[in-house]
């Protein structure tokens, strides 16, 4: 029975891995024939992925994560990264503030995969914040939320077991620098 079981739940995740690469893929497609269609379509999927990645986040095993759970949550936090970036112009206020939320999270995430996903979700949030300071969140928790990105990166620059995760938060640091 936990055999038959354990074979259903990687069956399921395989199928989660399988749709993430599809709408990433489509988003891609349409982005070459329309950057407005594009976006539109982007800001549409971008909502469900932040609630898959959410429970993914929420369901990770404990450390080392299996990899079915690694590769379901690294192609959720593609897919997101894809949208993001795509339609960045068309992503409300809120759900931007979602997805810096959410990729600071997956920042601190057992997980190396899931962590350098995180990051390069966190980047793009990043660079859309800068056009939309109200993504933040309201003030104060807007600063807090700006010190504990601040924080987080820093102990990912300087602790993180993976030499790529430690570049690339060290590269985000810098920019938040400039």
């Amino acid at each position: 029975v936990v055999a038959a079981l354990t074979e259903e739940r990687e069956a399921v995740l395989a199928q989660c891995v399988c749709a993430c690469n599809s709408l990433r893929r489509g988003v891609q497609m349409c982005a070459q024939h329309s950057e407005a269609r594009a976006a539109t379509l982007a800001a549409v999927v971008a909502a469900p992925l932040v609630r898959m990645v959410q429970t993914r986040l929420r369901a990770q095993a404990p450390p080392p994560a299996r990899p079915p759970d690694s590769l379901a949550l690294a192609s959720a936090l593609d897919a997101l990264f894809t949208c993001a970036h795509v339609g960045r112009a068309a992503l409300h206020t809120e759900l931007l503030h979602e997805v810096l939320v959410l990729a600071l999270a997956g920042v601190r995430s057992a997980d190396v995969l899931a962590r350098m996903g995180s990051l390069k979700l966190l980047g793009c949030a990043l660079a859309a914040t800068a056009d939309d300071r109200d993504a933040w969140g309201p003030q104060p928790a807007a600063d807090e939320l700006v010190q504990q990105v601040h924080e987080t990166l820093a102990s990912a620059a300087k602790q993180d077991v993976s030499e790529d995760v430690r570049r690339l938060a060290e590269g985000l640091l810098r920019i938040l620098a400039a």
